[in-house]
């Protein structure tokens, strides 16, 4: 490797990579550092773990390795603890594009086809639990004490329906765009869970129509409260990630971690 500021990489991904690569540092994400590594002409990516709540390293990897060969997944070229090798892929960050009908439809079909993957040896999300452990990160501050109630109160609302294999942190930026095929990125807070948390995730984004909303009903109607879903499982999420936030930002005031980009990647 050429003398150079870069990743401390681990052994078994120095080996697999030229002795004279070049590194440069991405933008970085809350729960990775990203570089970009470069020799002979080919490219990959280094992500670089960084802890953050709810993320569960093990888990991200059987999921990883369980969907190698989806289109939509990338390839796990080396994963150690400290971080994950990927190769480069081209294609424009969601939040560069406005996605045409067909790319809409394609997205959808990703959703559809996550969701139907059965990955029994993964646990299901226990959200009550989740919650409270943002809860017990943040500033002790009765906002967030209050909002925490507000979660776990509607979580009991929730119908008993078998959890699907989901995403878990569907935005833009994690989500690559080339023609029509789609790139997910950052697996790191997928698990088994609610199907509705993703699909608001989308639906926020791209704003749905009521025949693309049909088209992932099959899989939320079992999920769905009698209120309105679409209303009370986004207020659900934007809560859940203002609890989130609220504790990686006491984690990095208190020097437990480095600071980040505002957006979870």
């Amino acid at each position: 490797m050429t003398e150079q500021v870069g990743p401390a990489l681990p052994p078994a991904v120095r080996a697999r990579l030229p002795e004279d690569m070049q590194a440069q540092p991405m933008a970085p994400g809350a729960t990775n550092h990203l570089w970009r590594l470069e020799a002979d002409g080919q490219r990959w990516v280094w992500r670089q773990f960084v802890p953050a709540p709810g993320v569960d390293r093990a888990r991200e990897q059987t999921i990883m390795r369980a969907l190698q060969g989806f289109a939509w997944m990338p390839d796990l070229l080396a994963w150690t603890p400290q971080g994950m090798l990927l190769p480069w892929i081209d294609g424009a960050p969601a939040p560069n594009t406005k996605p045409d009908p067909d790319q809409r439809a394609e997205l959808l079909t990703l959703l559809n086809e996550l969701w139907a993957r059965p990955l029994p040896e993964v646990a299901a999300w226990d959200y009550e639990q989740l919650v409270c452990d943002y809860e017990a990160a943040c500033p002790d501050d009765a906002r967030w004490h209050q909002l925490a109630d507000r979660l776990i109160s509607a979580c009991r609302q929730w119908p008993a329906a078998t959890p699907c294999l989901m995403h878990h942190d569907l935005h833009p930026g994690n989500l690559l765009l080339s023609g029509r095929q789609w790139t997910l990125l950052d697996w790191e807070f997928a698990a088994r869970g609610n199907p509705w948390i993703d699909a608001v995730c989308v639906d926020r984004w791209l704003g749905l129509s009521g025949p693309e909303r049909a088209v992932l009903m099959p899989v939320l109607a079992p999920h769905a409260v009698t209120a309105d879903p679409w209303a009370h499982y986004r207020d659900w999420v934007e809560g859940l990630e203002k609890l989130w936030y609220a504790a990686v930002a006491r984690e990095t005031a208190q020097g437990i971690r480095t600071p980040r980009a505002a957006t979870k990647s």
